[in-house]
């Protein structure tokens, strides 16, 4: 019987299964294991769920989505992306062209900040009615519309320094 480290955990093996590289066991596939595994080393427990809820509950708290980051100092820096996912149309009589993008918006909150936590947080796209949100226009554009199956494809993602990521498609 060999042992192989997964995490903290010591997993019994035999020795084809360490020959082959794989270990076997009667009830879960190799994957299953892994992922049974990761789970428990990954999943946020309970105590993180309530770290997290409470930095964004203090975070949100009279945050004022009318006023610009940073109102009376200097304009905001706002950095964007876009990729073009598909072409899906063109009309040379009509003169317009459709296409599936994805466009995103970065700049500074500095009242979006926390040192609570060391980590990026990915919030529900409602999240996005609740923050101040740059006006972007697209010149000559005829049309554009948010995907919306089955909810706003929109993200939003808060660094801990109060930089904002705004995805949309």
């Amino acid at each position: 019987m060999h042992q192989c480290r997964l995490g903290a955990d010591l997993l019994g093996s035999s020795s084809a299964e360490k020959v082959l590289g794989v270990l076997v066991d009667n009830k879960l596939s190799m994957s299953q294991q892994c992922a049974k595994k990761a789970n428990g080393i990954l999943s946020p427990s309970t105590g993180n769920i309530s770290v997290v809820k409470e930095i964004v509950d203090k975070l949100l708290k009279g945050y004022d989505v009318r006023l610009r980051p940073d109102f009376g100092g200097n304009p905001v820096t706002v950095g964007m992306s876009i990729h073009i996912s598909s072409i899906d149309q063109i009309s040379e009589v009509n003169m317009d062209y459709t296409i599936t993008m994805y466009f995103q918006q970065s700049w500074r909150d500095k009242r979006l900040a926390y040192n609570d936590l060391p980590l990026n947080l990915t919030l529900d796209n409602r999240v996005a009615d609740q923050l101040w949100l740059p006006d972007t226009y697209f010149l000559n554009d005829k049309k554009s519309f948010l995907h919306g199956v089955t909810v706003k494809n929109r993200m939003i993602r808060l660094h801990p320094d109060g930089t904002v990521l705004y995805g949309l498609r």
